[in-house]
């Protein structure tokens, strides 16, 4: 009888909990399998090493996932970004100015972790990897904190010493330069209607030059990634559009990107309001934004750096084809 009361009063307090409470005892979880945040790339297909920009960092806390010792930080369920790999030696690591973690996912289902490899920066060494798809996350040690960085992959010895940038502030632990997750908004915000301060360009079918330059100077003091715009959206800005085109091509290929020195990011609001931005294009540290369907109407079009104080000089370039890019501009 004590039995069959207790089994009641165990029923009687699930149902009054309700959903809530089972779902709170659900351990968090990483998906290989989901849209990373950063795309899939063929690594075979671009020069050794391989570089991207990324913020590390979300709200899923990889320790209480259990998927291998030494896998910690917070990050995002989706991987940040998947590579499709021929096989030989992989070395992954993420440099940046603040303590981070490697989650890298390989092709038979285990996971390799690592957290502090060189100093406070992570790296994931595998000498004979399997050919597959590696899905990694970066974590960092706070859910209300990102850190941006460097991710490198390579075949070779390139270590996280040997990267020196504006954005990491130097090679140097020493620096004393402030990263873009301690630099606050100065409440400025986009302007679309602001008159574009290098100029104007209307684009029709089979425009010439193909491509077109429009030398500018990037950056500005207002925080993109701050505006919420979307996950590759981020850098400081001018308020006004850099540039603005009048493209008349409706329905053709629009291939929009920037070259230069220093690491730029690209913010293209489309005729619809709508928002697409960039990065650093593969390899690179230059921004490149497709546009495959366009409509006609006003392109506007912000470069920005990751530094308020720190203009980037370089080329916005404009083409109606998919073989000039930040390596090859011809």
């Amino acid at each position: 009888m004590k039995r069959w009361k207790l089994l009641l009063a165990l029923a009687v307090l699930v149902a009054a909990l309700g959903p809530a409470a089972l779902a709170g005892a659900q351990k968090a979880s990483l998906d290989p399998a989901a849209d990373p945040n950063y795309g899939s790339w063929p690594l075979a297909a671009f020069p050794d090493p391989f570089i991207m920009t990324v913020q590390a960092g979300g709200d899923v806390d990889a320790g209480s996932a259990n998927v291998g010792t030494g896998c910690v930080g917070q990050v995002t369920a989706n991987p940040d970004i998947v590579f499709e790999f021929d096989g030989g030696p992989f070395r992954a690591f993420f440099a940046a100015e603040g303590d981070t973690t490697l989650i890298v996912s390989l092709p038979d289902g285990t996971f390799a972790c690592n957290d502090d490899g060189v100093g406070m920066n992570p790296v994931v060494d595998l000498p004979n990897a399997a050919a597959g798809s590696y899905a990694i996350w970066i974590g960092t040690f706070s859910t209300g904190s990102l850190v941006p960085g460097y991710l490198v992959v390579t075949s070779g010895a390139s270590m996280p010493g040997a990267l020196s940038s504006v954005l990491l502030g130097g090679a140097s632990a020493s620096s004393n330069t402030t990263t873009t997750t301690t630099t606050t908004t100065t409440g400025a915000q986009l302007d679309p209607t602001g008159n574009p301060s290098f100029g104007t360009l209307t684009l029709g079918p089979g425009f010439s030059p193909d491509p077109t330059e429009l030398p500018m100077v990037a950056g500005g003091d207002v925080d993109i990634f701050s505006m919420n715009l979307g996950t590759q959206c981020r850098g400081f800005v001018a308020s006004a559009p850099d540039a603005r085109v009048a493209y008349t091509a409706a329905g053709r290929f629009l291939r929009i990107f920037f070259q230069s020195e220093q690491d730029t990011t690209l913010v293209v609001r489309l005729p619809d309001g709508s928002f697409v931005c960039n990065d650093d294009f593969p390899s690179t540290l230059d921004p490149l934004v497709d546009i495959n369907a366009p409509a006609a109407g006003t392109y506007d079009i912000w470069v920005g750096t990751f530094s308020s104080n720190t203009p980037g000089d370089g080329t916005l370039f404009f083409s109606s084809g998919n073989t000039a890019d930040p390596t090859n501009t011809q």
